[in-house]
């Protein structure tokens, strides 16, 4: 305990070789002697960081619902246009075009905007914040250690970037692939057909020479039965 000479109140000085803490005087220092933040700047700075945690929450929760609506886009339409494709009594050729149309837009959204990745670093951004703010209310951290932890959130997140037309994504073409046009299709089944035709007219000239080659051993055989007498 210290009393200074203009009798003013007394002071207790508490050391440790992490923190300084006077009581009794106006000034309260912090780790390393730094002065420690107000606690109204406290509670500010608590309610931001909240409000990003919320925020980020909200962000992963909607990268989900778009991965589940384009996902099932794009796998449910892929399906039917492979199912109908050749068949247009049971679907017309315009709607099988749509429903490719449809499966490409939507596994290029999920593609170009990295929305499976953008989801993941969101959502995992926000559990790491959350659980930050679970032990700063459980006296376990404190508020800078917290602001440290929404720093590497925020780099968490990452830039957003958009990747369309790389080596990696080419869903044009898988569409492309699926749902033939009528003409492609058309001109393939003829190239089978012509392909089928000339090899049945191969196997017919070749059953037929050797039809034309037994019956020509037959008449020679008989001519020589015929000599022979």
């Amino acid at each position: 305990m210290i009393k200074d000479n203009n009798c003013a109140e007394p002071t207790v000085t508490v050391e440790n070789e992490k923190q300084i803490i006077t009581i009794g005087s106006s000034i309260t220092t912090g780790i390393a002697g730094r002065q420690t933040i107000s606690v109204e700047k406290e509670r500010e700075i608590l309610n931001e960081i909240e409000r990003h945690c919320k925020k980020w929450s909200i962000i992963g929760n909607i990268y989900v619902a778009f991965i589940i609506i384009f996902g099932l886009a794009a796998v449910s339409t892929s399906v039917l246009v492979s199912i109908y494709t050749g068949n247009e009594q049971l679907m017309q050729v315009s709607t099988i075009k749509v429903m490719a149309c449809i499966s490409t837009i939507s596994l290029g959204v999920l593609t170009a905007f990295n929305l499976v990745t953008n989801s993941t670093n969101a959502k995992n951004a926000w559990r790491s914040l959350n659980a930050a703010l679970m032990l700063y209310s459980a006296g376990s951290i404190s508020i800078q250690q917290l602001i440290e932890q929404y720093q590497k959130g925020e780099n968490q997140f990452g830039n957003f970037g958009f990747t369309y037309g790389t080596n990696s994504d080419k869903p044009a073409t898988y569409a492309h692939d699926i749902a033939a046009s009528e003409l492609e299709r058309k001109q393939r089944e003829a190239e089978i057909e012509t392909k089928r035709l000339k090899e049945t007219a191969a196997s017919q000239m070749k059953a037929t020479a050797e039809v034309e080659k037994k019956l020509n051993g037959s008449q020679v055989k008989g001519d020589e039965i015929l000599l022979s007498n």
